[in-house]
């Protein structure tokens, strides 16, 4: 049921072209379902957290983050929405904050988020 949760929330709902388009409603619809399946907006959905994209969350993302936003360093891949640790729909000091109460504080950890526009 997760992954259902994952594939429908991260999917694109406007999917529909041309004359088909007016077929395509927002949300849940009989032609196009939950929309386009986006492999990269679900992968972003569970991996909140991991700038560096190193496979774990740790103190190098928080310097990652920071080098980024702060520092002019490079953006965090794939791309810059996974570096929003606290879903909050923007990339600042409180993802590292977020990040440190979680992996040093017993913080809870980065929920699944669905914030893509940034």
């Amino acid at each position: 049921y997760t992954i259902y949760n994952i594939i429908k929330q991260s999917a694109e709902d406007t999917v529909g072209i041309g004359s088909s388009a007016s077929l395509d409603v927002p949300g849940w619809d009989a032609y196009y379902g939950w929309g386009r399946v986006n492999a990269l907006r679900a992968l972003l959905a569970v991996t909140r957290g991991d700038a560096n994209n190193d496979g774990d969350i740790d103190i190098l993302d928080v310097v990652y983050i920071i080098n980024y936003k702060y520092k002019g360093g490079p953006e965090p891949v794939p791309d810059v929405a996974i570096a929003d640790a606290d879903c909050s729909g923007h990339i600042d000091i409180l993802d590292t904050v977020y990040i440190i109460n979680y992996k040093y504080k017993d913080g809870p950890a980065p929920v699944f988020c669905y914030e893509y526009d940034y």
